[in-house]
């Protein structure tokens, strides 16, 4: 069995915190179609990568806001099969400009 199945930080009774998505925002906060159902469609426009980078954003200000009040934060990553984000940047370089941006 895994080791942490039945010791996850959300079972322990403390607040957590988790996002619904970036497609399930932008859909249907933003009310932008997303065919298939795919964010990444949107990196090869500009106006597509901005509306990204907004949603990154909030991220940031919930690192900082946590940082502020002593809060731990997690902020994970999706990645590709060959260990990239989706904008093709590697993995270690993105958690380098968020500990550089702390």
């Amino acid at each position: 069995m895994p080791r942490y199945r039945n010791n996850l930080p959300q079972l322990n009774g403390n607040f957590f915190l988790t996002d619904g998505g970036l497609e399930t925002s932008v859909i249907f906060q933003e009310g932008i179609d997303l065919p298939e159902f795919a964010g990444f469609d949107h990196l090869e426009k500009e106006a597509g990568r901005k509306i990204l980078k907004e949603y990154c954003r909030k991220y940031t200000d919930i690192d900082r806001a946590a940082k502020a009040e002593g809060m731990p934060v997690v902020i994970s990553y999706t990645v590709e099969t060959d260990g990239k984000l989706p904008s093709g940047e590697l993995l270690k370089d993105a958690i380098i400009d968020i500990d550089a941006d702390r």
